[in-house]
């Protein structure tokens, strides 16, 4: 992973996921991950990240120890293989209903595209 793309994953974990258990994180990078590898979706992080209302990446940092821990799920290689494209915290969006779920990790809730 180059250095912009980490810094944009670890963006999105500190918005998304900061308060959040580190595998909640780990699950978020991983749905980044998907979708970069996958072609229905950008070929980077930063342009998955930055797509139009799907993710809330921080744009100011103001707690220094969550931040270094994103980073530091950023550049890792730890993944949990769940091959997660979606997630929500908080009650089920109306997409939900048509993917396939893949489990809960802290407020998080994953989800898988269902095959067509």
């Amino acid at each position: 992973m180059t250095f912009l793309s980490a810094l944009c994953v670890a963006a999105t974990l500190y918005g998304e996921a900061r308060d959040q258990p580190v595998d909640g994180q780990i699950a978020i990078a991983d749905v980044i991950a998907t979708r970069v590898a996958s072609p229905r979706y950008p070929d980077s992080a930063c342009d998955v990240v930055f797509a139009r209302r799907q993710f809330a990446p921080a744009h100011t940092f103001d707690e220094p120890a969550a931040l270094a821990r994103a980073l530091s799920i950023a550049f890792s290689e730890d993944t949990l293989g769940v091959e997660a494209t979606h997630f929500h915290s908080g009650p089920p969006p109306y997409w939900a209903a048509s993917f396939t779920l893949a489990g809960e990790i802290g407020d998080h809730t994953f989800y898988m595209e269902t095959p067509r």
